[in-house]
């Protein structure tokens, strides 16, 4: 019996989002900064890199497609790469301010995900401790109404005595 939300999305859909998302955070390190919603870098060859919302919220819009293996590639290039150069046009745009409210909502259904679990995902600062709940998300080690207190057990295990301290950027 496949059990789905209000949705229809079933719960292996959203374990499998959740493990290729980890997958290409993993894949493309570069690209993973989990202070940001969304920006440009020019680091890497689009100059693309966003948090877990905002690739997830990215996956949600249907710009990005990202395999189970990790590997991610663009559905509209066109379209989310301005261009005029001044940037990645994200739906809204990067310096529209509702961009974060934006992102966390897209983030959240496309990984279906509570409130309060997307909130303690998405406002950790440290992308390994990110990445691990991704990765507990999908093998079902972590359900997806996880509390700040699973978040902040899951960052003392992945940082040991660092995880007790306030987040800094990675």
């Amino acid at each position: 019996m496949t059990i789905t939300d209000e949705t229809g999305v079933s719960d292996q859909i959203y374990r499998d989002r959740a493990t290729a998302l980890a997958n290409m955070l993993t894949l493309r390190p570069e690209r993973h900064v989990q202070s940001t919603f969304g920006s440009v870098e020019p680091e890497n060859e689009c100059g693309t890199v966003a948090c877990v919302a905002g690739w997830a919220a990215l996956a949600q819009s249907g710009r990005v497609m990202i395999a189970s293996d990790g590997v991610m590639t663009w559905a509209e290039l066109r379209s989310v790469v301005e261009l005029s150069g001044s940037g990645m046009n994200f739906v809204p745009t990067l310096y529209d301010p509702n961009i974060t409210a934006w992102a966390q909502v897209a983030g959240r259904v496309w990984l279906g995900l509570t409130e309060e679990s997307a909130d303690a995902l998405f406002f950790t600062m440290r992308n390994a401790v990110a990445v691990e709940i991704l990765r507990r998300l999908g093998d079902g080690r972590l359900s997806r109404d996880f509390t700040y207190a699973d978040r902040d057990n899951v960052r003392t295990e992945v940082l040991g005595d660092l995880g007790d301290e306030d987040e800094d950027e990675e």
